[in-house]
C-alpha cells in the first residue's frame, strides 16, 4: 500500500508539474503573439511533449519551459509552419533527397534516413538543408506523438565521398535532436556503411555529441542493418543505391517557380544550388 500511495504521490506531481509548465507556456505565448507559430504550438500543447522536456530538465518547470520556448523560436527561424512538401522544388525530389522518411524499423519506429551520397558540402545550400532537415524531423515528431511511437534515424554512408560531408550541417543535426527532439522520442541513431574515407571526420563529430545521445549510437554494415529494418521494410536504396524513393508531389514546381525564401535559398544562389541538383539526380 505504501508503494501505491508514492506512486501515486509521485503521478499527482508529475501532473501538477505539467500543468504548471503548460500555463507558463500559454502565458508565454499570450505575451509573444507574434514569436510563434501555430504549427510548433499543436506538439507544445502535447501533454507527452511537455512531459519530456520537464524529464530532459530534470522536472525543472522554468528550464523545461524555456527549452519549449527555444524550440518554438527555432520553429519559426526555419519557418516550419509555412513549409509543406510542395514548398521545395521538383529538382530536389528527382535527388532521391538529403532526409527522407521511409517505412518502420524492427519495434515499430518511424525510421528517417540521411542519405549523404545525395548532398553536397556546399554553404550555399545548407540553409535549404536545415529547413528540409528541419521540417522533415517536425513531421515525424508529431506523426511519433500522435501514434504513440519513437524516431530511429539511419545515417547512410554507401557511396558516400568527403565532397558528401558538411561538418557544420552534422553539428546542426546534433543540435537539433539534442535540443528539440524529446529523449523519450529519439530511440535509435544507426551509422551504416561508415567507410574509411570520412570516418576521421564522422568519428569526430561524434566525439563532440552529448553524452545521453551517444548511449543511441549503433554502427552496422552490409546485411547488419536487418538487424534494425526488416529485409521488406528497408528503403530501395538500400539495396540499389540508384532507386529514389521520395515520392515527387502532385503539383511539385521547379526551383524557377517556387518562393526560394520560404527555403532558405538565395536567389543569386539559384542557379549553383539547381546545378548540384542536377549533379545528384537519379536516372
Amino acid at each position: 500500500m505504501a508503494s501505491t500511495a508514492e506512486e501515486n504521490r509521485e503521478e499527482n506531481l508529475e501532473c501538477s508539474a505539467v500543468n504548471d509548465a503548460k500555463n507558463k507556456i500559454l502565458s508565454m505565448v499570450e505575451k509573444e503573439p507574434e514569436s510563434f507559430k501555430e504549427k510548433a504550438l499543436k506538439l507544445t500543447c502535447n501533454d507527452v511533449f511537455v512531459t519530456d522536456m520537464l524529464q530532459k530538465n530534470k522536472n525543472d518547470v522554468e528550464k523545461a519551459v524555456e527549452n519549449v520556448r527555444s524550440f518554438l523560436l527555432w520553429a519559426k527561424e526555419m519557418n516550419i509552419a509555412n513549409l509543406s512538401w510542395l514548398s521545395f522544388p521538383l529538382e530536389y525530389f528527382k535527388t532521391g533527397g538529403m532526409f527522407t522518411k521511409y517505412g518502420r524499423d524492427v519495434n515499430g519506429n518511424i525510421v528517417i534516413y540521411r542519405i549523404f551520397q545525395n548532398s553536397a558540402n556546399l554553404k550555399e545550400i545548407r540553409e535549404f538543408n536545415k529547413r528540409v532537415l528541419s521540417f522533415v524531423f517536425t513531421e515525424a515528431t508529431e506523426e511519433a506523438y500522435k501514434n504513440n511511437t519513437k524516431i530511429s534515424i539511419i545515417y547512410d554512408f554507401t557511396n558516400a565521398r568527403l565532397e558528401n560531408i558538411d561538418p557544420a550541417l552534422g553539428t546542426y543535426l546534433t543540435k537539433v535532436c539534442d535540443e528539440y527532439v524529446p529523449d523519450s522520442i529519439l530511440t535509435l541513431a544507426l551509422f551504416y556503411n561508415l567507410n574509411w574515407l570520412v570516418k576521421p571526420i564522422i568519428k569526430m563529430l561524434l566525439l563532440a555529441a552529448p553524452s545521453r545521445m551517444k548511449s543511441k549510437f549503433q554502427f552496422a554494415s552490409g546485411d547488419e542493418i536487418l538487424k534494425y529494418v526488416d529485409e521488406k521494410n528497408l528503403a530501395p536504396f538500400i539495396r540499389d543505391s540508384t532507386k529514389n524513393c521520395l515520392e515527387v508531389p502532385e503539383g511539385a514546381k521547379s526551383i524557377d517557380e517556387i518562393d526560394l525564401n520560404a527555403i532558405g535559398i538565395q536567389s543569386e544562389d539559384k542557379d549553383k544550388i539547381k546545378a548540384v541538383f542536377g549533379k545528384y539526380q537519379k536516372p
